[in-house]
């Protein structure tokens, strides 16, 4: 079975990926440092691939969906 992430495909985020919403606290990752995540309707968008959350193939219409709807175009990178 293949492994997908969402990227956002335009606007201000274009190009960071969809994972976990970012808590704060202490960071130590100085690439997160310069370009923390931000967190939209209970997402984080990461700008590190890393941050990204990995989705079954068929599991990312109900994100992509949620993200549309608050106005971000995104599309589905597959991981390989």
């Amino acid at each position: 079975m293949k492994l997908y992430r969402i990227m956002i495909a335009s606007g201000d985020y274009k190009g960071r990926y969809v994972g976990m919403q970012f808590g704060g606290g202490l960071v130590t990752n100085p690439d997160v440092q310069k370009n923390p995540p931000v967190n939209v309707g209970g997402y984080g968008l990461w700008a590190q691939e890393r941050g990204a959350t990995q989705f079954f193939e068929g599991k990312t219409g109900e994100v992509q969906e949620a993200l549309k709807k608050m106005g971000y175009d995104t599309e589905v990178v597959e991981i390989g």
